[in-house]
């Protein structure tokens, strides 16, 4: 487990599978998902932001992780307000939330 995160690693290959085929995937066929954020200078890949439906409570989350090398600058503040009008002005949520650890 990580420090911030209460999901555990997958420990093997096939468990990394089964989330992604069970949880990842299923999300962008309702037009949500975590998407990747690069750089636009350099296209270096620093983390990701996205919007995923959590089954438990039908709610819709917003989340991102980015790296320490982009923290400070930006980024997930800009990934996430282009996530919410996304959500809000596209998919026309009523409702977005996150949460945090």
């Amino acid at each position: 487990m990580l420090r911030y995160i209460p999901e555990p690693v997958p420990e093997t290959d096939e468990a990394a599978r089964q989330i992604i085929t069970n949880i990842v995937l299923p999300q962008y066929q309702n037009k949500l998902g975590r998407w990747a954020v690069h750089l636009k200078a350099t296209n270096e890949f620093v983390g990701w932001c996205g919007l995923k439906c959590l089954k438990e409570n039908n709610e819709i989350d917003l989340g991102y992780r980015f790296k320490p090398s982009a923290w400070g600058k930006g980024y997930a503040t800009e990934a996430a307000k282009a996530t919410l009008a996304y959500g809000l002005d596209t998919l026309l949520l009523k409702k977005i939330i996150a949460h945090t650890h």
